[in-house]
């Protein structure tokens, strides 16, 4: 009985160990790199109006009290 609860106890402690270290593909850690370096190069867009059209339907949801 005594050896049935080691052995137990070894297997859940490996489990353990596989589930709290997953190893990640290095093919998809490079496709993230990849993006993250893509997404760090886009260029910083303003939620400045361009036309008076925009400028009025801005106001319009701002009177609602919403925020875009």
């Amino acid at each position: 009985m005594l050896l049935l609860k080691r052995v137990d106890c070894f297997v859940m402690h490996k489990h353990q160990n596989r589930i709290a270290e997953p190893k990640i593909p290095d093919d998809i850690a490079k496709a993230w790199a990849k993006w993250f370096e893509e997404v760090d190069r886009l260029e910083v867009m303003t939620n400045q109006p361009k036309s008076e059209y925009q400028q009025l339907l801005l106001n319009k949801y701002r009177q609602q009290g919403l925020e875009l």
